[in-house]
């Protein structure tokens, strides 16, 4: 009997050492907001107790402020925001250039400015929040990305996926939204931002606003 439990104590340990071993880097990410990133290239966004004073949102960076997991942007590879989180701040991940794939959950109601800036290798979102913002260039510079679904009521602004050139099909599961003009711009050969030649919006048969 003391072997055994000997034996199961140690196992229990080395289970614990290697789940921490697994971590490459964890931290604050807002006032209730945590980040883990592990040996497979996930990062993982969690907030714990939401509150009025808690409110799972994420902080904001910017363009010269990144955010503690930037140094590792090269071995991100998936993103996971766990429900709870309410908010991408600004600049949040942008220029992970490796991860390939996110989900966004339902809690979530605003991706900030440029969160999602120069991923340039990120091919699918999956975005199940009903409602939401997004910030300017929220998905700037995503270049591979081939298709998105938009929220029932969403706000589209300036430049969310201006230069996403292999965006083909986007889908509106709501009413027509306020639709910045530049939303889904393009370059063209000579680098003027022109409309996406290769978009189809999709909407739902009898949402409003829509001709």
């Amino acid at each position: 009997a003391l072997c055994l439990c000997l034996c199961l104590a140690i196992g229990s340990m080395c289970a614990r050492a290697t789940a921490a071993d697994d971590l490459i880097s964890y931290g604050q990410c807002g006032i209730n907001v945590f980040w883990k990133l592990n040996q497979a290239g996930t990062l993982t966004i969690t907030a714990t107790g939401t509150s009025p004073f808690n409110s799972g949102a994420m902080f904001d960076n910017s363009i010269t402020e990144r955010p503690a997991w930037y140094r590792y942007r090269q071995q991100i590879k998936t993103i996971i925001v766990e429900d709870g989180v309410t908010k991408l701040g600004a600049w949040s991940f942008a220029n992970c250039i490796e991860v390939t794939n996110v989900s966004i959950p339902a809690s979530v109601w605003s991706v900030g400015n440029s969160a999602f800036f120069g991923c340039s290798k990120l091919s699918a979102v999956d975005m199940q929040p009903e409602s939401i913002e997004f910030g300017r260039m929220a998905f700037s510079g995503c270049t591979v990305l081939p298709s998105i679904i938009i929220p029932k009521t969403a706000a589209v602004t300036n430049c969310v996926f201006i230069d996403c050139p292999n965006l083909t099909a986007a889908c509106f599961l709501g009413s027509a939204p306020s639709l910045a003009a530049d939303a889904f711009e393009v370059k063209d050969e000579q680098g003027n931002f022109i409309k996406n030649p290769k978009l189809t919006l999709y909407y739902i048969e009898g949402e409003n606003g829509w001709t």
